[in-house]
């Protein structure tokens, strides 16, 4: 839409829930895990050379036991550009969501470790 006197979009919501309301799978959930210690890992290099903060140990990122909010707790303490949280957004499907950060997330540890070792 037209940006005058602001930036106005079209927008509609999406449903992350799995069909018929059931929790998500095994395979889903173990995704998450690794999402998550991928972002754990990635905030703590990044801490260790003075970029982000590591996350606090006591912060849980758990969604208080529902998987998809832990997922999306997890998308936004990613270190990620802009482009790439709306890629997160934009996925349809909490598998499709965790696979995308925990491939963001590995690309990021390789960059990381790329500059690193060339220093």
């Amino acid at each position: 839409l037209t940006d005058d006197p602001y930036p106005a979009a079209l927008v509609h919501d999406h449903d992350d829930a799995p069909e018929g309301g059931a929790a998500v799978s095994a395979e889903t959930a173990a995704s998450i895990e690794v999402a998550g210690q991928r972002v754990r890992r990635a905030r703590a290099v990044l801490a260790e050379h003075g970029g982000a903060p590591p996350l606090p140990p006591e912060r849980a990122l758990d969604g208080d036991g529902d998987p998809t909010a832990a997922l999306w707790e997890l998308c936004a303490a990613a270190p990620l550009s802009a482009y790439d949280a709306q890629r997160l957004l934009a996925c349809t499907g909490a598998s499709a969501r965790a696979g995308l950060l925990t491939e963001l997330m590995e690309d990021l540890e390789l960059d990381l470790q790329r500059m690193l070792t060339s220093e």
